[in-house]
């Protein structure tokens, strides 16, 4: 698989301890604010069987660091929460929609700046975005939006698109549906670079499909795909990018 954009790779190496697989518990609609206070964001992620977790197959261990990626993004989701020193501009916490904080991070020569987060409301979803200006990993920024998030008041669909300061273009996308029956798609994309599409079945069985970016066709090609029980036990394949068939096996 292609390098991941060092800006991806940096939130993958923040997050892994904090997401591993743990247990998405935000399945509810999410209820609306009260008194008029901001609504805080809820950071849909993969969950796959503990046994999976555990397990010394190649394959297994393969499938959860793919895992690991999608569920990365949350390094950055404390941006969409305002500390207690949050300035608020525009109006209060209690006067919105929009609700628009203000604050400033100091972390070094290369992470000094100001965040202004705006959340707003309309009938059917709330918004997040994330505004900084000053010096962000090692890149000068003046009012640069670097995460557009958003998610659906009844708990059905979400999405989150983190955006690489350096180039000024999207560096990850995710969006997540749950459905009527209970069943979590997940679908992150690295534009030209990586794609993975993830099912999580009420009972934590699922399945995930990888894909590498082929330039020569300008496609995705599918690359690996498995499929696990309940219980943790799966069964996978890999492939080349012209399709062939490189690797089928499973593990229990």
């Amino acid at each position: 698989m292609r390098k991941i954009p060092l800006l991806i790779t940096a939130v993958l190496v923040f997050s892994l301890a904090f997401v591993g697989c743990s247990k998405d518990d935000t399945t509810a609609p999410k209820p609306p604010a009260q008194d008029n206070e901001a609504p805080s964001y809820d950071a849909h992620t993969v969950t796959v069987p503990s046994a999976m977790q555990t397990s010394q197959d190649r394959n297994a261990q393969m499938v959860v660091s793919y895992v690991n990626m999608v569920n990365a993004f949350t390094g950055y989701t404390g941006l969409m929460s305002p500390p207690s020193k949050a300035m608020f501009t525009a109006s209060s916490e209690f006067s919105g929609p929009p609700w628009i904080y203000t604050w400033t991070v100091n972390q070094g020569s290369d992470n000094t700046y100001t965040v202004t987060l705006t959340i707003d409301e309309d009938t059917d979803s709330y918004t997040w975005n994330v505004r900084i200006s000053g010096t962000f990993e090692g890149h000068d920024v003046t009012n640069f939006s670097l995460i557009v998030a958003n998610e659906h008041k009844d708990g059905s669909a979400g999405a989150f698109t983190l955006y690489d300061p350096g180039t000024g273009q999207i560096a990850l996308d995710l969006t997540w549906t749950h459905d009527n029956d209970g069943v979590y798609t997940f679908r992150y994309q690295v534009p030209n670079d990586t794609k993975i599409v993830v099912t999580v079945n009420p009972d934590d069985s699922g399945s995930i499909y990888v894909y590498e970016w082929d330039t020569s066709e300008s496609d995705w090609a599918e690359v690996f795909h498995a499929t696990w029980t309940a219980a943790g036990s799966g069964e996978w394949w890999a492939y080349d990018t012209d399709g062939t068939e490189t690797g089928h096996g499973t593990w229990s």
